[in-house]
Protein backbone atom coordinates (compact mmCIF):
# COMPACT_ATOMS: atom_id res chain seq x y z
CA UNK A 1 0.00 0.00 0.00
CA UNK A 2 2.76 2.43 0.86
CA UNK A 3 4.55 1.86 -2.45
CA UNK A 4 1.25 2.30 -4.31
CA UNK A 5 0.66 5.66 -2.62
CA UNK A 6 4.17 6.99 -3.10
CA UNK A 7 4.75 5.81 -6.67
CA UNK A 8 1.41 7.29 -7.77
CA UNK A 9 2.66 10.69 -6.66
CA UNK A 10 -0.09 11.42 -4.17
CA UNK A 11 1.02 14.33 -2.00
CA UNK A 12 -0.61 12.88 1.07
CA UNK A 13 0.99 12.88 4.48
CA UNK A 14 2.41 9.44 3.71
CA UNK A 15 4.42 10.62 0.73
CA UNK A 16 6.27 13.26 2.72
CA UNK A 17 6.83 11.61 6.08
CA UNK A 18 9.83 9.40 6.95
CA UNK A 19 9.37 5.67 7.01
CA UNK A 20 7.75 4.59 10.24
CA UNK A 21 6.80 1.23 11.65
CA UNK A 22 3.20 0.27 12.37
CA UNK A 23 3.93 0.57 16.08
CA UNK A 24 5.24 4.12 15.68
CA UNK A 25 2.18 5.10 13.69
CA UNK A 26 -0.06 3.59 16.37
CA UNK A 27 1.84 5.38 19.15
CA UNK A 28 1.46 8.73 17.37
CA UNK A 29 -2.31 8.36 17.60
CA UNK A 30 -2.48 7.33 21.26
CA UNK A 31 -4.19 10.59 22.25
CA UNK A 32 -7.15 9.83 20.00
CA UNK A 33 -10.22 8.03 21.30
CA UNK A 34 -10.08 4.39 20.11
CA UNK A 35 -13.82 4.53 19.45
CA UNK A 36 -13.49 7.56 17.16
CA UNK A 37 -10.10 6.76 15.67
CA UNK A 38 -11.28 5.16 12.37
CA UNK A 39 -13.56 8.11 11.53
CA UNK A 40 -10.82 10.61 12.40
CA UNK A 41 -8.38 8.80 10.12
CA UNK A 42 -10.93 8.67 7.31
CA UNK A 43 -11.81 12.35 7.57
CA UNK A 44 -8.17 13.47 7.79
CA UNK A 45 -7.17 11.33 4.82
CA UNK A 46 -10.03 12.67 2.70
CA UNK A 47 -8.94 16.20 3.61
CA UNK A 48 -5.38 15.50 2.44
CA UNK A 49 -6.66 14.08 -0.83
CA UNK A 50 -8.83 17.16 -1.39
CA UNK A 51 -5.78 19.36 -0.87
CA UNK A 52 -3.95 17.26 -3.44
CA UNK A 53 -6.85 17.53 -5.91
CA UNK A 54 -7.06 21.30 -5.42
CA UNK A 55 -3.36 21.64 -6.26
CA UNK A 56 -3.82 19.51 -9.38
CA UNK A 57 -7.08 21.14 -10.52
CA UNK A 58 -7.59 21.44 -14.27
CA UNK A 59 -9.28 24.68 -15.31
CA UNK A 60 -10.98 22.91 -18.19
CA UNK A 61 -12.84 20.50 -15.94
CA UNK A 62 -15.17 20.69 -13.02
CA UNK A 63 -13.42 20.72 -9.66
CA UNK A 64 -13.47 17.37 -7.89
CA UNK A 65 -13.71 16.77 -4.14
CA UNK A 66 -14.24 13.74 -1.94
CA UNK A 67 -16.24 13.62 1.27
CA UNK A 68 -17.59 11.13 3.75
CA UNK A 69 -21.27 10.33 3.23
CA UNK A 70 -23.72 11.84 5.70
CA UNK A 71 -27.20 10.75 6.75
CA UNK A 72 -28.85 12.83 4.03
CA UNK A 73 -26.73 11.06 1.38
CA UNK A 74 -28.51 7.72 1.73
CA UNK A 75 -30.60 8.38 -1.40
CA UNK A 76 -27.46 9.17 -3.43
CA UNK A 77 -25.82 5.95 -2.25
CA UNK A 78 -28.95 4.03 -3.24
CA UNK A 79 -28.89 5.60 -6.71
CA UNK A 80 -25.22 4.77 -7.21
CA UNK A 81 -25.66 1.19 -5.99
CA UNK A 82 -28.47 0.74 -8.48
CA UNK A 83 -26.28 2.19 -11.21
CA UNK A 84 -23.59 -0.35 -10.37
CA UNK A 85 -26.16 -3.17 -10.35
CA UNK A 86 -27.36 -2.19 -13.82
CA UNK A 87 -23.75 -2.12 -15.07
CA UNK A 88 -23.16 -5.58 -13.58
CA UNK A 89 -26.37 -6.89 -15.18
CA UNK A 90 -27.87 -7.59 -11.76
CA UNK A 91 -30.44 -4.83 -11.33
CA UNK A 92 -33.03 -7.29 -9.98
CA UNK A 93 -30.69 -8.30 -7.14
CA UNK A 94 -30.86 -4.96 -5.31
CA UNK A 95 -33.18 -5.56 -2.34
CA UNK A 96 -31.85 -2.91 0.04
CA UNK A 97 -33.24 0.62 0.48
CA UNK A 98 -31.91 4.03 1.49
CA UNK A 99 -33.26 3.65 5.03
CA UNK A 100 -30.94 0.68 5.54
CA UNK A 101 -27.94 2.82 4.54
CA UNK A 102 -29.01 5.40 7.12
CA UNK A 103 -29.39 2.75 9.82
CA UNK A 104 -26.15 0.87 9.18
CA UNK A 105 -23.74 3.50 7.92
CA UNK A 106 -24.03 7.16 7.08
CA UNK A 107 -26.54 7.95 9.83
CA UNK A 108 -25.38 5.47 12.47
CA UNK A 109 -23.64 6.30 15.73
CA UNK A 110 -21.49 3.18 15.31
CA UNK A 111 -21.40 2.64 11.52
CA UNK A 112 -20.93 -0.82 10.08
CA UNK A 113 -19.67 0.69 6.82
CA UNK A 114 -18.31 3.99 5.51
CA UNK A 115 -18.86 5.58 2.12
CA UNK A 116 -16.70 8.12 0.30
CA UNK A 117 -18.58 10.21 -2.25
CA UNK A 118 -17.08 11.99 -5.26
CA UNK A 119 -18.50 15.43 -6.03
CA UNK A 120 -17.96 17.68 -9.04
CA UNK A 121 -18.35 21.45 -8.71
CA UNK A 122 -18.91 24.13 -11.35
CA UNK A 123 -17.03 27.38 -10.82
CA UNK A 124 -20.16 29.45 -11.48
CA UNK A 125 -22.37 27.39 -9.19
CA UNK A 126 -22.33 26.58 -5.50
CA UNK A 127 -24.09 23.28 -6.10
CA UNK A 128 -22.24 19.97 -6.17
CA UNK A 129 -23.06 16.86 -8.17
CA UNK A 130 -22.44 13.43 -6.62
CA UNK A 131 -21.01 11.24 -9.40
CA UNK A 132 -19.39 8.28 -7.65
CA UNK A 133 -18.70 6.41 -4.45
CA UNK A 134 -16.47 3.94 -2.66
CA UNK A 135 -18.31 1.96 0.04
CA UNK A 136 -16.04 0.08 2.46
CA UNK A 137 -15.60 -1.40 5.91
CA UNK A 138 -12.92 -2.94 8.09
CA UNK A 139 -12.57 -6.68 8.56
CA UNK A 140 -10.27 -9.18 10.21
CA UNK A 141 -8.49 -12.24 8.83
CA UNK A 142 -7.33 -15.05 11.09
CA UNK A 143 -4.75 -16.23 8.55
CA UNK A 144 -3.44 -13.12 6.74
CA UNK A 145 -2.03 -10.80 9.37
CA UNK A 146 -5.26 -9.57 10.87
CA UNK A 147 -6.96 -6.27 10.06
CA UNK A 148 -7.86 -5.32 6.50
CA UNK A 149 -9.91 -2.76 4.63
CA UNK A 150 -12.57 -4.23 2.33
CA UNK A 151 -13.96 -2.23 -0.57
CA UNK A 152 -17.50 -3.47 -1.08
CA UNK A 153 -18.42 -1.26 -4.04
CA UNK A 154 -16.78 1.37 -6.20
CA UNK A 155 -18.80 3.06 -8.92
CA UNK A 156 -18.44 6.18 -11.05
CA UNK A 157 -21.31 7.26 -13.28
CA UNK A 158 -20.41 6.57 -16.90
CA UNK A 159 -20.52 10.20 -18.06
CA UNK A 160 -17.86 11.15 -15.51
CA UNK A 161 -15.31 8.37 -15.97
CA UNK A 162 -11.82 9.15 -17.18
CA UNK A 163 -11.41 12.16 -14.89
CA UNK A 164 -9.51 10.41 -12.13
CA UNK A 165 -12.52 9.90 -9.84
CA UNK A 166 -11.91 6.18 -9.38
CA UNK A 167 -8.16 6.57 -8.89
CA UNK A 168 -8.74 9.28 -6.27
CA UNK A 169 -11.01 6.96 -4.32
CA UNK A 170 -8.54 4.08 -4.53
CA UNK A 171 -5.61 6.26 -3.42
CA UNK A 172 -7.65 7.56 -0.50
CA UNK A 173 -8.72 4.08 0.58
CA UNK A 174 -5.16 2.77 0.31
CA UNK A 175 -3.99 5.60 2.55
CA UNK A 176 -6.85 4.99 5.02
CA UNK A 177 -5.82 1.33 5.15
CA UNK A 178 -2.18 2.28 5.75
CA UNK A 179 -2.97 4.88 8.39
CA UNK A 180 -5.34 2.40 10.13
CA UNK A 181 -2.56 -0.23 10.37
CA UNK A 182 -4.31 -2.60 7.98
CA UNK A 183 -2.17 -5.24 6.32
CA UNK A 184 -4.37 -5.60 3.25
CA UNK A 185 -6.73 -3.59 1.05
CA UNK A 186 -9.10 -6.07 -0.58
CA UNK A 187 -11.99 -6.05 -3.06
CA UNK A 188 -13.68 -8.30 -5.60
CA UNK A 189 -14.37 -7.87 -9.32
CA UNK A 190 -16.43 -9.80 -11.84
CA UNK A 191 -14.24 -11.92 -14.09
CA UNK A 192 -15.90 -10.54 -17.24
CA UNK A 193 -15.39 -6.89 -16.24
CA UNK A 194 -12.25 -6.35 -18.32
CA UNK A 195 -12.12 -2.53 -17.98
CA UNK A 196 -12.23 -2.80 -14.18
CA UNK A 197 -9.63 -5.57 -14.05
CA UNK A 198 -7.29 -3.60 -16.33
CA UNK A 199 -7.73 -0.53 -14.13
CA UNK A 200 -6.92 -2.51 -10.98
CA UNK A 201 -3.84 -4.07 -12.54
CA UNK A 202 -2.73 -0.63 -13.79
CA UNK A 203 -2.68 0.70 -10.22
CA UNK A 204 -0.60 -2.27 -9.06
CA UNK A 205 -3.28 -4.53 -7.60
CA UNK A 206 -2.89 -8.32 -7.71
CA UNK A 207 -5.82 -10.16 -9.29
CA UNK A 208 -6.19 -13.36 -7.26
CA UNK A 209 -7.48 -16.67 -8.58
CA UNK A 210 -8.58 -19.90 -6.98
CA UNK A 211 -11.24 -18.51 -4.63
CA UNK A 212 -14.97 -19.05 -5.08
CA UNK A 213 -17.54 -16.83 -3.35
CA UNK A 214 -19.98 -18.83 -1.20
CA UNK A 215 -22.99 -17.29 0.55
CA UNK A 216 -26.32 -17.90 2.23
CA UNK A 217 -29.04 -15.42 1.35
CA UNK A 218 -31.73 -14.34 3.82
CA UNK A 219 -34.16 -17.09 2.85
CA UNK A 220 -31.48 -19.77 3.34
CA UNK A 221 -30.40 -18.32 6.69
Amino acid sequence: MKSFLVTRGATLELADEPDRSAQERSDSRCTESPQNQPSDIIINTISRMNNFLANKANDNKQAMTLRLAREEDAASIFELVNGLAVYEKAADEVTINSETYQRDGCGAEHPIFHCILVELHDEDSKSALVVGMGLFYFGYSSSNEGKYLYLEDIFIQEAYRGRGCGKSIMLTLADIAFQSDCNRFVWQALDWNTPALEFYEAIGAKVCTGLVTVRLNEEQI
